[in-house]
């Protein structure tokens, strides 16, 4: 507008006759109308903007600023783009819970089987220890990243691997207790393990022939899976099935056991 209006000037000083100065007058006119349009074009550029950041404000698109959000960008993101890699491991452990499910649903502990709950618990105790040292196994020898490669997927996040596993032993460590005094939650999750336990002793020996080396877990699976039958019998020992009198023995008739399911002399 300066600059315009100092032409202005200078033309009406130097044009006295009536053509030039309409010339120049519209010259300048077209000029002023030129330099209002930009600068309508930067407010409304300007305005567009403003209105666009209190948009995004609005709708909370801004940069992570408390602890957790930071966390949850710098973990959570890269972990969920290779969450594929967890499936083959769902999907055999889903399996294995749903078999877990139906049994405790369909198998019950009457209060009668004392003892052979306490059997039970002890022996739940001794498969939770062995499976502790598999995990330990499986964590110093690259499981994570050697499942992936065996599915062609990318390597499965280690803190993923290490908080599954760590929750479900100490579910089954809790479970011990659970299965003395005869809760279904605890027998689903010592089905649960018996079952898994006798997975690994498949799996592993498994992976190991396909990639023609050693799997990582491979030593200990078959520990594993031998131990997983011992929760399995006494698991079996100490439930019956719905629907069944408490008072037959867990085992049939005729096998060595009392009318209240228990071992005479023992």
């Amino acid at each position: 507008m300066g600059s315009s209006s100092m032409y202005l000037r200078i033309s009406e000083r130097r044009c006295f006759d009536g053509p030039k100065a309409e010339a120049a007058i519209s010259a300048t006119s077209s000029a002023s109308e030129i330099d209002n349009g930009r600068n309508d074009g930067l407010s409304l550029r300007s305005s567009s903007m403003q209105s666009a950041s209190s948009f995004d404000i609005s709708l909370g698109a801004r940069s992570p600023s408390l602890p957790f959000e930071r966390l949850i960008s710098k973990w959570a993101a890269p972990h969920f783009q290779v969450m594929p890699s967890i499936f083959p491991s769902l999907v055999a452990l889903g399996l294995a819970a749903v078999g877990a499910l139906l049994l405790a649903l369909v198998r019950w502990s009457p209060p009668q089987r004392t003892r052979e709950r306490s059997v039970a618990a002890r022996v739940l105790a001794i498969a939770v220890s062995v499976q502790a040292l598999h995990f330990l196994e499986e964590a110093t020898t690259g499981f994570p990243v050697e499942l992936g490669n065996s599915f062609s997927l990318p390597s499965m996040p280690f803190v993923a691997f290490a908080a599954f596993n760590l929750l479900w032993l100490g579910i089954w460590f809790f479970s011990i207790p659970g299965i003395r005094s005869g809760r279904t939650p605890a027998f689903f999750a010592a089905w649960f393990l018996s079952i898994a336990g006798a997975f690994n002793g498949i799996a592993h020996p498994a992976l190991a022939i396909l990639s023609g080396q050693y799997f990582p877990g491979l030593i200990s699976s078959p520990i594993i899976a031998a131990v997983s039958v011992l929760p399995w019998v006494r698991l079996h020992r100490a439930t019956i099935a719905r629907g069944v009198s408490a008072r037959d023995p867990p085992n049939g008739p005729g096998l060595g056991f009392d009318k209240r399911g228990r071992r005479p002399n023992s």
